[in-house]
């Protein structure tokens, strides 16, 4: 198996020099990407409808794994958390904002979507958008570090149905089914997908490590000129693998996950959009110790919790020759109710805080100085009300972007400024928090340059910046009932990355890139690069990566080779066969662990998010 896909690096590279020099048809108006950038959005990556189909990227793991800033992480409770530097919390990434078209997916108390969605299916989506150095705020209604927007698939292009079967290693399982239509006045798409993600097992002190799970989820759309009603919903039972066991032991550590999502969005009036969104979350859980390694430190826990987000918005946009002005208001209510909460099987009291409302007027205004010469100006600001005795907030941010363009380089200037409301779960999940904290701020500057000629492109970015009053969890020894505090130091961080992509053709190009990032006052420094190699050849498609991770906490060198290769049997039946992490070398991430008898920590266990994995599938069209 390992030897079939090291045949395909060899093959998609060597093919790519002998194709012809078909670059001028290079941009592509069917491309939707072209249409949907933010062009006020700040620095932006993005995997093109090509590039998805490919890679054979199911998830946003398969994408985000090789990011240069947004690398994919897993938390304790073993779901997407990319901002993962060994806290005990369920999830921290909260200003990773997670979009569908334009409507966001949102937890009331961990801030960001991802914990109902984790790694959400990509087979609906046209294309993907990162953007980094804090994101226009045309779509952040709280705090944004990261904005991911994902454009689903619409019957304009994609009429019709599609069966996709997908089956892996270790009896994974994932199906799904696609269909769209357009009728005279509007049109819809419907997509339902199943999945049974079997992983594997690590050992903490012979306790097996549960982080199997299943998933159905559920996106609907129906929209007319300019109206659009959006549904989505999912329910997902999961193990949560070691969550806040400090021993790394639980016998039992489950959890179940409800969400439903709608939304509503017109542009009807000019210049006008308004949009309106409502989110309902359910969540339960059970931990509890395997026998013989139960501690005050990690009692039983059971609960029951319901979360509620409603959020309504309105944008107005104003264009002439050389300025973009948008002027927005939004307002976001958020709930989280415990239901139930047991400790060691006894009914704990509810905390009085369960309610955060979170108003925001914003504005962003882009002046074309001369043809090459533009500068962009976004400042927003939010009010936080909260009860149960909570200090209310007022955050302030704001953005100053200056883009020159002179030949074939791009030059891009950012300064900006990021203050971060304390999210729910920090003082919820973790009540021995002192209240309130301060307001996490950062402060930053980034420079982007880019080289385009012909077939080249080359990318260099380089980013400088400083946190204050960054939420930390002192480690566990010191600090085990797991409260957050405001750490004393300003925080700096270094990072940059180099990325050169060459185009051999319309349908064939290789990208490579190269990252540092430098965490000061945690000694936390990395390096990281990957090649990618995607090439379209007749009726097969191939895809190689290869992914380097390397840090100074474990000083271990990762290898993560992953390779690809589709079939179009027919215009309606593809097959396809793709291997992950083939030689089972990719990066880990490590969590802490206690000694049992001590309770002194001792060596970590390293679990890889990206597993060493083969799958094979199928697509039917009709």
């Amino acid at each position: 198996m390992k030897l079939i896909f090291l045949l395909l690096l060899a093959v998609g590279l060597l093919h790519s020099e002998e194709l012809g020099d078909l670059l001028g048809t290079y941009t592509h108006n069917s491309d939707l990407s072209n249409k949907t950038k933010l062009e006020s959005g700040g620095a932006v990556t993005i995997f093109t409808r090509k590039d998805l189909d490919i890679m054979q990227a199911h998830s946003l793991k398969d994408i985000l794994k090789s990011h240069p800033i947004v690398r994919y992480k897993e938390s304790r409770g073993g779901i997407a958390d990319m901002f993962y530097r060994g806290s005990s919390a369920f999830f921290s990434s909260s200003t990773i904002r997670l979009y569908i078209d334009n409507q966001e997916l949102v937890s009331s108390t961990f801030g960001s979507g991802f914990t109902a969605a984790n790694s959400i299916d990509l087979d609906f989506i046209d294309h993907v958008e990162i953007y980094t150095r804090s994101p226009s705020y045309e779509f952040s209604t709280e705090p944004t570090y990261i904005l991911i927007k994902l454009y689903s698939k619409t019957a304009e292009r994609d009429s019709g149905g599609k069966l996709n079967l997908n089956y892996g290693s270790r009896g994974f399982n994932q199906e799904s089914a696609y269909y769209a239509d357009e009728l005279k006045d509007y049109s819809y798409v419907a997509y339902v997908s199943r999945s049974d993600d079997k992983r594997k097992k690590y050992f903490s002190h012979n306790i097996p490590i549960k982080r199997d799970s299943e998933t159905y989820s559920l996106f609907s759309s129906i929209h007319s000129k300019n109206n659009k009603l959006q549904v989505m919903a999912g329910t997902s039972d999961l193990d949560t693998s070691i969550a806040r066991s400090p021993l790394a032991t639980y016998d039992i550590s489950t959890g179940h996950y409800d969400y439903f999502n709608i939304g509503y969005e017109t542009t009807y009036f000019k210049n006008l959009c308004i949009s309106v969104n409502h989110q309902y979350t359910h969540i339960s859980g059970k931990n509890k110790e395997a026998a013989g390694f139960e501690s005050p430190y990690s009692p039983e826990l059971d609960f029951d919790r319901e979360e509620g987000v409603s959020t309504a918005e309105i944008k107005y946009t104003g264009e002439s020759e050389y300025n973009r002005l948008i002027i927005g208001a939004k307002l976001r209510y958020k709930t989280f109710e415990m239901i139930e909460a047991k400790v060691d099987g006894v009914l704990s009291s509810k905390d009085d805080y369960n309610r955060q409302a979170v108003s925001t007027i914003f504005l962003e205004d882009r002046h074309s100085i001369s043809n090459n010469n533009i500068i962009s100006i976004a400042a927003q600001y939010a009010l936080v009300n909260n009860n149960g005795g909570i200090e209310n907030e007022d955050l302030f941010q704001f953005r100053i972007n200056h883009t020159y363009i002179h030949d074939n380089f791009i030059f891009k200037s950012f300064a900006y400024r990021v203050e971060s409301l304390v999210e729910p779960y920090i003082y919820v999940d973790f009540p021995f928090t002192k209240r309130p904290l301060d307001n996490q701020v950062l402060n930053a500057i980034s420079e982007e340059i880019k080289y385009i000629n012909g077939k080249n492109e080359i990318e260099l970015v380089a980013t400088y910046g400083v946190t204050k009053n960054l939420f930390v969890q002192p480690p566990f020894v010191v600090n085990p009932t797991g409260a957050f505090t405001n750490s004393k130091e300003n925080v700096k961080n270094i990072s940059a990355f180099l990325e050169y992509t060459y185009n051999f053709d319309i349908d064939n190009k290789l990208v490579s890139n190269v990252s540092y990032a430098d965490i000061r006052n945690f000694n936390n420094k990395s390096i990281a690069a990957f090649v990618r190699s995607l090439n379209r050849v007749g009726k097969f498609d191939i895809f190689n990566e290869v992914i380097f991770n390397r840090n100074n906490i474990d000083d271990t060198n990762h290898y993560d080779y992953s390779a690809g290769i589709k079939y179009s049997y027919t215009n309606d039946l593809i097959i396809s066969l793709k291997g992950e992490n083939i030689f089972n070398k990719g990066y880990e991430d490590s969590y802490y662990r206690v000694d049992p008898n001590t309770f002194l920590q001792e060596e970590p266990i390293n679990i890889s998010p990206v597993e060493q994995r083969f799958f094979v599938s199928m697509e039917y069209m009709f």
